[in-house]
């Protein structure tokens, strides 16, 4: 099971679910009654120029949405998919319940046909979305290894039987980080943390009305898919707020002793996904904190990220990625790089543990603009 799925179905990131040019999000909200912030640039050399005011640095396209179930099946006879998965929100503190029924291809990019339960989900998901109704029900005792019986329509409208099944008797072990499998791997870089995982004791799968094999299926609760999504994105600096074109709205919280929070809520209602960024009084980030519900994953900087207007050539700092069960489960160092063009600068994420993750470092490219609205434009792709 050291294996990851691509979570690419996950509630949201520095937006919510979609695309944008093509590549991760399209979701766009309007705030004009917001109003333009002073912004004044020169020629930058080793320092990113800014105004005085001390907005946080923002550098990152993160997903992520707490699911409460996972199965999971491998595929060895299928032609196309090597492995079919369902993720399940259902617990009581959700306000919209979500069944995501994915199959991954076997070769090239892995991509995945994803069937979901949620219109307006779909609506928003990259990838490959289909809206179905699914019926489904859950099998076995709640605290074990549970097991499911669903049906829907595929995109061809074949008729899709999926079953697992629990053994009787059976219980649930400590799980953990899972090693990616590389899934997606040109546009994301994914974490996906297990609490517990069990093996079950039989799957059935049938398309069409024909029998496909399958084989190992496995059973996981408590799920932490954290999502770095490679892609664009726009800033604008609008009065007291960070607004971005992922359907963000940063806004500072009461200030507390020392430091400031500023909190990124969705613009999408019925979904409880914040993003929380806490600087000190300079504004150097201290956590990047991403939350869905009362779970979240957080980034810990150390020393603080520079706020835009301190960032030099050559800073380094360490950061850590840990969740709210306070299990760390990424650690490495940023390195800053500045060029002679005014208002540049890039930071390298460079994994140091766990040893899987070194292969799959990625950068933040960060570009200082003047205009109506002031801001910077964001593009995080992968460090090859």
């Amino acid at each position: 099971m050291q294996r990851v799925a691509l979570a690419a179905y996950l509630i949201l990131s520095s937006v919510v679910f979609g695309s944008e040019n093509g590549q991760q999000f399209s979701l766009f909200t309007s705030h004009s009654e917001i109003h333009s912030a002073t912004f004044k640039t020169h020629h930058a050399g080793a320092n990113i120029p800014l105004d005085a005011q001390a907005w946080p640095t923002i550098p990152i396209i993160t997903q992520f949405g707490y699911s409460d179930h996972h199965w999971f099946a491998w595929l060895p006879q299928h032609p196309v998919y090597e492995a079919v998965e369902i993720m399940l929100f259902d617990s009581p503190d959700v306000a919209r319940k979500v069944i995501d029924v994915y199959f991954t291809e076997r070769l090239g990019s892995k991509n995945q046909d994803h069937y979901l339960s949620d219109p307006e989900l779909a609506k928003r998901w990259n990838g490959r979305p289909h809206h179905r109704e699914i019926e489904y029900k859950v099998l076995g005792e709640p605290g074990g290894p549970l097991g499911i019986h669903l049906r829907f329509q595929d995109k061809d409208n074949a008729p899709v039987e999926l079953d697992f099944k629990p053994v009787t008797g059976g219980a649930l072990k400590t799980a953990g980080l899972t090693i990616s499998a590389g899934h997606a791997a040109g546009s994301t870089f994914h974490l996906f943390y297990r609490n517990k995982e069990s093996l079950l004791g039989s799957s059935s799968l049938l398309i069409g009305g024909k029998s496909v094999r399958t084989v190992m299926p496995a059973y996981s609760s408590g799920i932490y898919p954290i999502i770095f999504s490679y892609g664009k994105a726009r800033f604008d600096f609008k009065g007291s707020a960070i607004v971005n074109t992922l359907g963000r709205v940063f806004t500072e919280a009461p200030k507390s002793t020392g430091v400031r929070t500023y909190l990124g809520a969705t613009s999408l209602p019925g979904w409880d996904n914040v993003i929380e960024v806490v600087t000190d009084e300079q504004g150097g980030a201290l956590r990047y904190r991403h939350r869905d519900r009362n779970h979240f994953f957080q980034i810990s900087f150390d020393p603080a990220l520079p706020n835009l207007s301190s960032l030099r050539d050559g800073q380094r700092l360490k950061y850590e990625i840990s969740l709210d069960n306070n299990t760390k489960v990424l650690e490495g160092t940023i390195e800053v790089s500045t060029s002679e063009q005014s208002g540049s600068v890039t930071l390298k994420w460079m994994h140091e543990s766990p040893d899987w993750a070194k292969g799959r470092r990625f950068q933040s490219n960060i570009q200082l603009r003047s205009g109506e609205y002031p801001g910077y434009d964001l593009s995080v792709q992968r460090d090859q």
